[in-house]
């Protein structure tokens, strides 16, 4: 990925992986640790609990990364691998909270296969 140009602002982005043997664990890239310089040898085995265990890199994780892809491995059984890059265009565009339009090729590729949080505003205008 990071050869593509995703991830190149250091540990910005999370990559994850179900694991194929046990399928309540995922390998889950390292904190900070950016997409350009990462080997397979540095993802880290976590369980449901965030717990490092033992067979992978035994390295720090970043929390917010575990959250969501953790979120999306229980919710979604079928999902094997979860990506998202925090790039500055796509930071920029998900401050506006729609969907992509399939205005470009790049964009095609995600029509009507991604979903946008939506979360409850509590500040007061």
């Amino acid at each position: 990925m990071g050869e593509h140009g995703y991830g190149d602002e250091g540990g910005a982005g999370h990559i994850s992986v179900r694991d194929p043997i046990k399928p309540d664990h995922f390998w889950i890239n390292p904190f900070f640790k950016s997409f350009k310089h990462m080997k397979v040898s540095d993802l880290v085995l976590v369980n449901e609990e965030g717990e490092v265990c033992e067979g992978g890199n035994m390295h720090a994780i970043n929390a917010a990364g575990f959250q969501i892809h953790s979120a999306i491995h229980q919710a979604r059984p079928d999902v094997i691998a979860a990506v998202h890059a925090h790039s500055i265009a796509g930071k920029a565009f998900s401050t506006l909270g729609i969907e992509l339009d399939i205005s470009t090729q790049d964009a095609c590729a995600f029509w009507n296969d991604h979903a946008v949080y939506k979360y409850p505003l509590t500040r007061e205008r």
